[in-house]
């Protein structure tokens, strides 16, 4: 399977899985329902993992604004979420050019993140989905 899944024969996979042809179609349909069923399963390890670090993530900014106050004008559970995607981001970003980010980047990132955040948000709630200026 070197040549990726397209490519790959039936043969190729039972070997590779160690199965024989018929036990593959007891399982699985074709080719396509088991790249189907491998991305469901990639797909709902990937979510299980998300909600656990969003827990995590929630739990740490609750304990947060409870001994140094909101650190935002918003509720933790929109803090931790707006955390969580950020982190994903620059994660995937990573990924995608190891070369160019570096932790001193991710840290500046997030310092002036941190830095206009503090100084540039209303104090009232603001709707999901309206602009807010950040100033540069």
């Amino acid at each position: 399977m070197k040549d990726g899944f397209a490519a790959a024969s039936l043969e190729d996979i039972t070997a590779a899985a160690g199965y024989t042809r018929g036990a593959f179609y007891s399982n699985f349909g074709s080719k396509l329902q088991l790249f189907l069923e491998l991305l469901e399963r990639d797909q709902e390890s990937t979510m299980v993992r998300m909600r656990a670090s969003l827990q995590a993530t929630t739990t740490y900014i609750t304990a947060l604004a409870e001994r140094m106050g909101p650190p935002l004008s918003v509720s933790t559970a929109e803090l931790a979420l707006g955390l969580s995607a950020l982190f994903n981001g620059l994660q995937f970003y990573c990924l995608s050019n190891p070369q160019a980010v570096t932790n001193e980047l991710i840290r500046n990132i997030l310092t002036n993140l941190c830095a206009r955040s503090s100084t540039s948000l209303p104090t009232q709630t603001t709707p999901i989905g309206t602009v807010i200026p950040v100033g540069n």
